[in-house]
C-alpha cells in the first residue's frame, strides 16, 4: 500500500473516531424548541442500548414518564413551569450519570500465566461492579481465616 493511501485510511479511520467521539455524548433536554427531535433520539438511543446501556428498567421507566410528561406540558403550554424545570434538571442529571456509567473503558490485560496482552473492554458500572465483588469476596475470605489476616 503507497503512502498516501495509507494516509487516506488513516485519516478515514480518525475522522470515524472523531465523529463516533461526538455520537457518544449525552443528550441534554431543553424546553425550547428541538424538545420533540431531542425526545426521539434518547428513546432511540436507550432501545438500541449502546449510549445508555448500564440504564436499569427503574431507570428507564423514570426517564420515559418524565419525558412524556414534559411533552404534555409543552403541549398544553406549561412547559416553563418551576416543576417543568426541575423535571427537566432531574432527566438530564439521569442522563449524564447513565451515560458516565455506559462508557467503555478498554484496557490491555496480560492473563495468568501469559506475556500476550488481551484487550479487555467493560463500561465503568460493570468495572465498579467487579472491584466491588472482589472486595467483598477479599474481606470474605479475610474473616473466614482463623486469625483474620487472610492467609
Amino acid at each position: 500500500m503507497s503512502y498516501p493511501h495509507r494516509f487516506a485510511l488513516l485519516l478515514l479511520l480518525w475522522t470515524g473516531v472523531a465523529v463516533s467521539a461526538k455520537d457518544q455524548e449525552a443528550h441534554q433536554i431543553a424546553l425550547d424548541g428541538g424538545f420533540a427531535s431531542t425526545r426521539d433520539a434518547i428513546i432511540k438511543e436507550v432501545e438500541r442500548g449502546d449510549l445508555y446501556r448500564e440504564i436499569t428498567e427503574a431507570q428507564k421507566q423514570t426517564l420515559f414518564a418524565g419525558l412524556d410528561e414534559i411533552d404534555r406540558r409543552l403541549q398544553t403550554r406549561t412547559g416553563a413551569s418551576d416543576e417543568a424545570k426541575k423535571l427537566q434538571q432531574d432527566l438530564n442529571a439521569l442522563l449524564l450519570q447513565v451515560a458516565a456509567d455506559s462508557k467503555l473503558i478498554c484496557r490491555r490485560e496480560r492473563g495468568l500465566g501469559s506475556n500476550i496482552p488481551t484487550r479487555i473492554c467493560m463500561t465503568v458500572a460493570a468495572r465498579k461492579r467487579q472491584e466491588e465483588a472482589m472486595s467483598k469476596d477479599d474481606l470474605r475470605r479475610q474473616l473466614a481465616s482463623p486469625n483474620g489476616s487472610g492467609g
